[in-house]
């Protein structure tokens, strides 16, 4: 029978150093550098957008407190208050699917526009960088001032 070493085989070792802790993760096979995405700017909203927010957050705040109060009430008025809530609920939700849609459709047309607004600005600075061209012809290379060159000559004769 044999007996069993403590010292582990010199093959298993080496699988052991090469294998990553279990906490590490894999690497990406993108380069980090790469793999880094810039967050977009977030813009400020529109000042009638966030007057609309504010009552949105009132209702919820008036919601939150009806159901609040909702224990301390009579059987016979608890029936009324927990429609009213309901009709609370399914408002509530309608107009944060609208608020969001809204700030997604407004963040991305202030992303373009700054976009195109930092395009057409590169697009002016390089226009003013530009040095004016002569306003006479560029020579041939083998012609220089309406004069044949040597290399020229010796190609006619």
């Amino acid at each position: 029978m044999p007996t069993l070493s403590p010292m582990p085989s010199a093959s298993s070792s080496i699988k052991r150093t090469n294998a990553l802790p279990p906490s590490a993760k894999p690497p990406p096979n993108v380069h980090p550098a790469l793999a880094r995405k810039r967050k977009p700017p977030e813009f400020e909203m529109p000042p009638e957008y966030t007057k609309y927010l504010q009552l949105f957050i009132e209702q919820v705040e008036h919601r939150a407190d009806l159901t609040k109060n909702l224990k301390d009430l009579p059987p016979e008025n608890r029936a009324a208050i927990q429609r009213i809530v309901a009709e609370y609920d399914a408002l509530i939700e309608k107009d944060e699917a609208k608020f969001a849609d809204f700030y997604e459709h407004y963040q991305k047309f202030k992303l373009y526009e700054d976009s195109i607004r930092k395009h057409l600005k590169n697009r002016k600075q390089k226009r003013t960088r530009r040095t004016p061209q002569s306003p006479q012809k560029k020579s041939h290379p083998q012609r220089r001032n309406g004069k044949i060159t040597a290399r020229r000559i010796s190609r006619i004769a």
